[in-house]
């Protein structure tokens, strides 16, 4: 004859739910990972800023390094001389 309390026993229902738990939580994550992946969402967070970031490296200006080329302080014409201007109308 089969005892009563084993019948009662709820540690296996515990232990069912758990699992369930569990591959729903990794499935959930799975699916969200591949659809961020798809749609190149970190990349776009990453990329769009950087490109910034990367004129304000190399040009000194918060814009696009091709763009921000010509705003570089090395591409402006400054002439000085210690002797000053020269005046060639004389």
């Amino acid at each position: 004859m089969v005892n009563k309390n084993l019948l009662k026993n709820n540690l296996g229902q515990a232990a069912t739910e758990a699992v369930l738990i569990t591959v729903i939580v990794v499935s959930t994550a799975l699916f969200v990972a591949k659809f961020f992946k798809d749609q190149e969402i970190f990349a776009s967070i990453i990329s769009k800023p950087w490109a910034r970031i990367a004129g304000m490296i190399q040009n000194g200006v918060w814009s696009p390094a091709e763009s921000g080329m010509v705003l570089h302080p090395n591409s402006f014409v400054r002439v000085s001389s210690v002797a000053g201007e020269v005046n060639n109308n004389e």
